[in-house]
């Protein structure tokens, strides 16, 4: 009983006990969603997407949950489950075929509101894009790649636009190769269920009034129990609301990259135009814009989830 209760106060700071005297390698994964119709594709998209450095162990419980793979010979041979306090949870063997050499390993970054950032959610872009397409895409905010932390982008500035007034249940592609006509990869995924007869807002865009933050690789973690009261932006890796979402670029066929996720915001005031989500920064049910980037083809994957 002592014991028990002594552990339960000091908890051990080793995360990782030995693999059963197997020598495997250890990785840390931010999400155990695994399609089990394609186990092999699935866990190839989440080792390039949701796997980070053990020392972002404690960031991944706070945010999300934390998982170890042990990986050997190829193939992940056990996977860890831990709860919120970093002890074992459940242990249990698979054998899901993998290239360890194709495992990436990351780590968070953080947007966080500040007047001076270069990075903006909101207000206007530096050159406004086209769109071919009858939907109206509204300016969400970009990031610029003189940013250490997105110097990967391949684009001086990658703006974020999304059609806030038509109807998009599913993931939506966009080809910015030619800024001045963007091109929807995946025209069907867009439908005019939110216009009626007497009130056509398809065609409308809504404008946001500019919010500038900064990037940043450590943040507070109290801060982190509480994202939306501190306008925290979450990048690099993908915290998903629902199951993942991890797309393949439909030009390349290669995992895409993630870049960000904006999350609905109160403090973000329309200023200008329509927004069938009211009078502020709003993704249908206060959900999450989720924003990934493939940028030798320059096609962005955006998809939300409340």
């Amino acid at each position: 009983m002592l014991k028990d209760l002594f552990e339960f106060l000091f908890p051990k700071k080793n995360h990782y006990p030995p693999c059963d005297s197997q020598k495997a390698s250890s990785y840390v994964v931010t999400t155990d969603e695994i399609d089990i119709n394609n186990v092999t594709e699935s866990v190839k998209r989440i080792s390039k997407t949701n796997v980070v450095y053990k020392d972002q162990f404690d960031y991944a419980l706070l945010l999300v949950r934390a998982l170890e793979w042990r990986v050997l010979n190829d193939e992940v041979v056990e996977v860890i489950d831990f709860d919120e306090r970093g002890q074992i949870l459940t242990r249990r063997r698979v054998k899901w075929l993998l290239n360890e050499s194709d495992i990436v390993e990351k780590r968070f970054h953080f947007l966080v509101p500040e007047k001076t950032g270069i990075h903006k959610i909101g207000g206007k872009p530096n050159i406004k894009a086209g769109f071919d397409s009858i939907h109206s895409f509204s300016f969400i905010g970009s990031i610029n790649r003189s940013d250490p932390h997105f110097s990967w982008l391949g684009i001086d500035e990658l703006d974020i636009y999304y059609p806030l007034n038509s109807c998009c249940l599913n993931g939506l592609y966009l080809d910015f190769s030619n800024p001045e006509l963007v091109q929807t990869l995946n025209p069907e995924s867009l439908t005019l269920a939110w216009d009626s007869e007497h009130n056509q807002v398809h065609d409308k865009e809504a404008f946001f009034e500019q919010k500038s933050f900064i990037s940043t690789a450590s943040i507070e973690k109290e801060k982190l129990v509480d994202l939306d009261s501190h306008q925290i932006q979450i990048a690099s890796i993908p915290i998903w609301n629902q199951g993942a979402d991890i797309p393949k670029c439909p030009k390349s066929g290669e995992v895409m990259d993630f870049v960000v996720r904006i999350e609905s915001d109160k403090h973000i005031a329309l200023i200008d135009g329509v927004s069938v989500f009211g009078q502020h920064l709003i993704f249908r049910d206060m959900g999450n814009l989720f924003v990934f980037w493939q940028p030798e083809t320059k096609v962005m994957f955006l998809i939300i989830q409340d």
